[in-house]
């Protein structure tokens, strides 16, 4: 059997859930505010995107990405039923500190790991999990494809 025509595809750039690089500064289907006016301005949309990955790039490992996330996380806890999964994260969360800031204790789950193979299928598998509203993972040895794979 021979084809007189190729099969149509849809390209690639046309297929739902793929950012394309001419894209940046548009805005995606939902955003969640991050809490900081200022930062809202600068971001596509307004805020986080909701259901997409969002990368906090530092030199090191710090505290200051907590900083960044918790008022919109806080916000986010008040308006959704889910819980927080914290994948690995470099210090030991701080409960009390948490909570006064609007993220409840009860709805947070650690995870702890060492490595980046577990850390990466606990990220995995508390993505896929209805009753999951976030997770905040710390996987800086995982190589960029895994991290395509989680979005």
């Amino acid at each position: 059997m021979t084809l007189s025509q190729p099969l149509a595809s849809p390209p690639l750039c046309n297929l739902p859930g793929v950012w394309r690089a001419d894209a940046l500064g548009t805005a995606s289907s939902q955003t969640q505010s991050t809490g900081y006016p200022v930062l809202d301005a600068q971001l596509p949309g307004g805020g986080w995107p909701v259901g997409a990955m969002c990368e906090v790039l530092q030199p090191w490992m710090s505290l200051h990405s907590w900083q960044l996330v918790l008022p919109g996380l806080a916000q986010l806890m008040a308006r959704r039923a889910g819980l927080l999964v914290m994948v690995a994260p470099p210090c030991e969360p701080f409960s009390p500190a948490l909570q006064a800031h609007g993220l409840a204790a009860h709805r947070l789950c650690l995870v702890r790991s060492t490595a980046a193979a577990p850390a990466l299928w606990a990220a995995e598998q508390a993505l896929r999990c209805r009753d999951v509203m976030a997770v905040m993972a710390w996987l800086p040895q995982v190589q960029p494809a895994a991290l395509r794979r989680l979005q």
